[in-house]
């Protein structure tokens, strides 16, 4: 891991223009709050992170609050906004506002370094665009891309799970897998294009530095690790499942195909997530293995080149079991049992004030249902408002899931 400062004196003297490209579950949510809340130190230091005004955190926003943490997507939202242009996919934000967003942060910012960071930025559309802009600001920039990576199985298993987790996919394992792959680009494909066109790529192991990604981070950007000036946020909660249950909500949306049900289900898993700290380290499961083997390791050794000794990335197949193989533990269809009664007595009580079936409103999603926006999102839930007038005054603009 070198130092940015020193590499770029070595070369030339042009303002420095840092992308934090953030992989999914690698810690950049994590991230983007420690930068939000270091707004004042780092321009101390001569770095501006700019437009990071984040909603006062309370227990019930606080994932909602790191998930929005990109200063590049609150902004593009704003303009939005401004639009009255409703998008429910980040990367479709990127298309009609990443360019200006970026020129206009560019133009109002308060030093000669400048740090924009996003989860998004490692998906395919936005990846083409800035990099597309790339040779324009080298005229006046030096360009550096940092981004942790971590071991690929974990990386994987638990992009698969998140998906599922927030409610953006239920597709099985095996499906999720060979439409990942399937893709033009991966997020491995991203970085590795990001490398060819920046003038410096910092890769950085998650697996080797989750203990403190803030000082890593801080390593990177060529300030001192402890220094004191930093002011490390509170511990994170970042709501996952397990791999049973993960299966379990697959199931349900397969079988039951009931949206509130999966929505009632994820409910129950992350909260059982917060009580009892499950989640713990899994075994290797061979169908994942079997893809990195398959289409990953090329790509893995062109990453590794970036990484310090002792740091690369994993290349050797681990031994392990297939999913098929994974039996469900009895809690697992207790709490299968247990949602479908709770769900039936929520449809009861709900459905006399909160009707399922909606009549079309201008800027709601036909596809819209409001038991399943209160389950998914239990700060709306617990402060009584309509779900309705939320999504539309507040929900769409912050990317939340609604079915």
């Amino acid at each position: 891991m070198s130092d940015i400062r020193e590499e770029i004196r070595s070369v030339d003297d042009r303002e420095r223009l840092i992308f934090h490209v953030g992989l999914p579950k690698t810690g950049s949510s994590a991230l983007q709050v420690f930068l939000s809340n270091n707004v004042n130190s780092l321009l101390d230091h001569g770095i501006s992170y700019p437009n990071s005004e984040l909603p006062p955190t309370t227990a019930a926003n606080q994932h909602r609050q790191q998930s929005n943490g990109s200063n590049l997507i609150r902004s593009m939202r704003k303009a939005a906004a401004r639009t009255r242009v409703t998008f429910y996919d980040e990367t479709e934000l990127a298309e009609p506002f990443l360019k200006a967003t970026l020129m206009e942060v560019i133009e109002n910012r308060k030093s000669r370094s400048l740090i924009l960071s996003g989860e998004f930025l490692s998906a395919p559309k936005p990846t083409e665009i800035l990099t597309r802009l790339f040779p324009k600001l080298q005229n006046k920039f030096h360009i550096t891309v940092i981004a942790f990576v971590r071991d690929p199985h974990d990386h994987l298993l638990s992009g698969w799970k998140q998906g599922i987790g927030t409610g953006f996919h239920f597709n099985p394992l095996g499906e999720w897998l060979e439409r990942y792959f399937s893709q033009r680009y991966t997020h491995y494909d991203s970085l590795l294009t990001y490398a060819k066109l920046a003038d410096s790529m910092q890769l950085v192991s998650y697996d080797h530095n989750k203990s403190d990604l803030f000082g890593a981070f801080l390593k990177v950007l060529g300030l001192a690790e402890d220094n004191p000036t930093f002011q490390r946020p509170r511990e994170m909660i970042n709501p996952s499942i397990t791999t049973n249950q993960a299966r379990l909500i697959c199931e349900a949306a397969k079988h039951v195909e009931t949206a509130p049900l999966r929505a009632q289900l994820i409910s129950r898993f992350h909260s059982q997530h917060y009580d009892s700290g499950l989640n713990e380290k899994e075994d290797p499961i061979l169908e994942i293995e079997n893809a990195i083997a398959t289409n990953l390791l090329p790509k893995l050794n062109a990453i590794n080149a970036y990484l310090p000794e002792g740091e690369k990335l994993r290349t050797l197949q681990r031994t392990g079991v297939s999913i098929s193989k994974i039996h469900y533990a009895p809690s697992d269809v207790v709490d299968l049992l247990q949602s479908m009664d709770q769900l039936l007595d929520t449809i009861g009580v709900d459905q006399k004030t909160v009707p399922n079936k909606i009549e079309k409103v201008a800027g709601l999603p036909e596809d819209f249902n409001s038991i399943c926006y209160l389950m998914l999102n239990p700060d709306v839930r617990d402060a009584n408002v309509d779900p309705i007038d939320h999504y539309l005054n507040h929900g769409r603009y912050e990317g939340r899931n609604y079915k």
